[in-house]
């Protein structure tokens, strides 16, 4: 036991030598090395290895500017790629939000077509919230305000400037000096007009300020929802091409509301949402020619259509080529002018239209002269073929 712990010991030793031994071997040729590069130094010479790793980092260095270089050249390209994303996400992000729980059975919905003359203003109630969309012209306000009041309407959860028009913005001042209001919505623009300043000053006046809608945006109205699907542009020549354009859904039913929404408006709403159908159509610009282009009518492919205007107005509205192109899609047309405040009441499955007044000639649509023809057809043959029977007493 003692010889081997003695044996150990000595091993342990000889370690210890070879330890030093090594340190020492390292240590010197460290001080070579370290002297050799003091030499180059003070020569301005280099060693072969120490510029093998000189030109080694130059080449690095042509490396990282060609990397460079290259994506310079590229970044156009990059942000190219960027801009489609972004294009991509934001066109993902801004269609249709989740859809609200169906409205249970006692869910309801009106929607009141004001006869304002020549202007437009919606009203809105969906299991007892309330959204206003215009308020017609001044000569209109106190109608509306006197509306909102007999259905005992305080308050609003959305009041909307489709534009800032005086046939659109004028009653709205009316209301909200009567009523209160959640959220003002109205477009990105100003109008140098009396009438646009006072509006401004009534929703300062309310602690509001005018919330400008992006395209895509939802917001829910009772147990249904409406998307806002226009202005797409921020910048328009025509400013009823700035109409915040909404399509309300309550269940099965939806309506497309388009404020003066104009040809330019319509495409980039074709261009941007490949869904716009609606059962029922508020027709643009009280039935301007230059709204309601028939691509815009295909793709909505309403039942329905109503058209908001002033009787024997000056601008001829609704236009006859408006009529014919609605008719002519046997879309039922429904006029203030002839119908007077026009009431779409429904639930989750069903809806009907009541009118004020009824008005054969605006409610039907053009007759189709293919039928007429044939009815026609069938007439003249039948009393063409009984003349010619010659019929005998039985008795």
């Amino acid at each position: 036991m003692t010889y081997n712990t003695s044996r150990k010991s000595r091993g342990r030793k000889k370690r210890r030598k070879k330890k030093k031994g090594l340190s020492l071997v390292i240590f010197l040729f460290f001080l070579i090395l370290s002297l050799a590069g003091l030499k180059a130094i003070s020569e301005h010479t280099v060693p072969d290895w120490l510029a093998d790793i000189s030109s080694r980092t130059e080449l690095s260095e042509k490396l990282a500017d060609s990397a460079g270089s290259f994506l310079d050249n590229i970044s156009p390209y990059i942000q190219e790629i960027r801009d489609t994303a972004g294009s991509f996400l934001e066109s993902a992000s801004s269609s249709p939000k989740e859809t609200p729980a169906p409205p249970d059975e006692n869910g309801y919905f009106r929607i009141y077509f004001l006869d304002v003359g020549q202007g437009l203003s919606i009203l809105i109630e969906a299991d007892g919230q309330y959204l206003l969309y215009d308020g017609g012209d001044r000569d209109a306000s106190s109608f509306v305000v006197a509306w909102l009041k007999q259905k005992g309407i305080e308050h609003l959860d959305y009041l909307i400037a489709s534009h800032y028009d005086a046939d659109h913005i004028n009653g709205l001042v009316g209301a909200l000096k009567t009523v209160t209001a959640d959220t003002v919505i109205g477009p990105d623009y100003t109008a140098q007009s009396k009438v646009y300043q006072s509006f401004v000053t009534a929703v300062s006046e309310q602690g509001k300020s005018i919330v400008t809608p992006v395209p895509g945006d939802r917001y829910l109205l009772g147990e249904g929802y409406f998307d806002v699907l226009a202005p797409l542009s921020d910048s328009y020549s025509d400013a009823n091409d700035y109409s915040v354009v909404l399509r309300f859904v309550y269940g099965e039913t939806s309506v497309l509301l388009t404020g003066d929404a104009e040809a330019e408006s319509e495409l980039e709403m074709l261009e941007k949402w490949p869904a716009l159908q609606s059962d029922i159509l508020c027709v643009g610009h009280h039935g301007s020619p230059t709204s309601s282009s028939d691509e815009f009518l295909d793709r909505v492919s309403p039942s329905f259509a109503v058209i908001s205007c002033g009787k024997n107005n000056s601008y001829g509205h609704p236009a006859a080529s408006v009529l014919e192109r609605l008719s002519s899609r046997n879309i039922q047309i429904f006029r203030t002018d002839e119908n007077g405040t026009i009431t779409v009441e429904g639930t989750a499955e069903s809806f009907q239209i009541l009118p004020e007044k009824e008005s054969t000639a605006c409610l039907s649509p053009i007759p189709d002269i293919r039928k007429l023809s044939a009815y026609a057809g069938c007439f003249l043959f039948s009393r063409h073929f009984f003349a010619r029977i010659s019929f005998s007493p039985i008795f």
